[in-house]
């Protein structure tokens, strides 16, 4: 048997405290960003083969991967700027299991099994209790982004063998599970020369294959390939926060692509094969202006999207 494994976590932070900025008279802040980053890669490739009179060979690949990306300026910060205030959070990753099984003998048996699983965290916000004078645009804005237009999560499984008795079973699974926050808290006092955007977005991409070839005077195949998605992204004004800007926008967005595979395939005097392919695509996108919260704009836009 081969088994491969792989678990990737970490933080990326990137915040302030209780700041008091810009609020000497004689002294002038130009803008302030807050910005976090992080990109995670997840690689597990397992490979087995076994031949004799009784031979069997197991494949096992596991691929996780779950980073969490925050910027945020903290509570009761006191801000006041001549041009823009960003806060922006962006999370890109990729988990791939690639699980090759191979049997040859008088009985052969193979199992391959690829798992994928993409957990991030993406946050950006204010927190509560703030001041904030911004005299260019304001944007909070939290992102988890496909990692350079690769899947999110991709599960590749193949067994093959042939003998007198064959018997092949692959199983490929790919999961991402995001959760994707951009916020304003409770109780702040914002005014903005410009627009305010609070954003949330999350793009996920999965694909499951699973592929089974077996021959032999007994041949029997099965595969079974899995991609869900379970995403919840978020954007908000919170309790009796305040705004006061040219345009308001609070926005939430969640894409999702799914895509399986599966084959099976049995050759022999008796064979049998079965092929189960699923996709499954849950999750809540939501966009709020929470009780008590005020906003005196030109345009209001608030807008969830899935």
């Amino acid at each position: 048997a081969a088994v491969a494994e792989t678990n990737i976590t970490g933080t990326n932070k990137s915040y302030t405290g209780s700041i008091q900025l810009g609020q000497t008279a004689d002294k002038t802040v130009g803008a302030l960003s807050v910005t976090a980053t992080s990109q995670a890669t997840g690689i597990a490739k397992a490979v087995a083969g076994a031949a004799g009179l009784g031979a069997g060979a197991g494949a096992n690949a596991t691929a996780k991967v779950a980073p969490i990306s925050e910027a945020l300026i903290g509570n009761n910060a006191k801000i006041k700027t001549s041009g823009n205030v960003s806060v922006s959070s962006t999370g890109q990753g990729t988990a791939d299991a690639d699980a090759l099984g191979i049997s040859v003998g008088a009985l052969s048996v193979g199992a391959s099994i690829a798992e994928a699983e993409n957990t991030p965290t993406v946050t950006a916000g204010i927190g509560s209790g703030g001041t904030l004078n911004v005299g260019g645009n304001l944007a909070v804005a939290a992102q988890q982004a496909l990692f350079n237009g690769q899947d999110a999560a991709n599960a590749y499984a193949t067994a093959a063998g042939g003998g007198l008795i064959g018997v092949n079973a692959t199983v490929a699974g790919a999961i991402s599970d995001a959760t994707v926050t951009g916020y304003i808290s409770d109780n702040n006092t914002i005014t903005v020369t410009g627009s305010a955007q609070i954003t949330a977005d999350t793009k996920t991409k999965q694909q499951a294959a699973a592929t089974a070839a077996t021959g032999g005077l007994i041949a029997v195949g099965a595969s079974q390939s899995e991609a869900t998605s379970d995403s919840n992204t978020s954007s908000y004004v919170g309790k009796s926060s305040r705004i006061n800007a040219a345009n308001v926008n609070v926005q939430a967005t969640g894409t999702d692509d799914n895509f399986t595979s599966t084959t099976a395939g049995s050759g022999g005097v008796v064979s049998g094969a079965s092929a189960v392919a699923k996709t499954s695509a849950t999750g809540t996108t939501k966009a709020t202006l929470q009780d008590g919260a005020k906003v005196a704009a030109n345009t209001l836009t608030v807008n969830a999207q899935h």
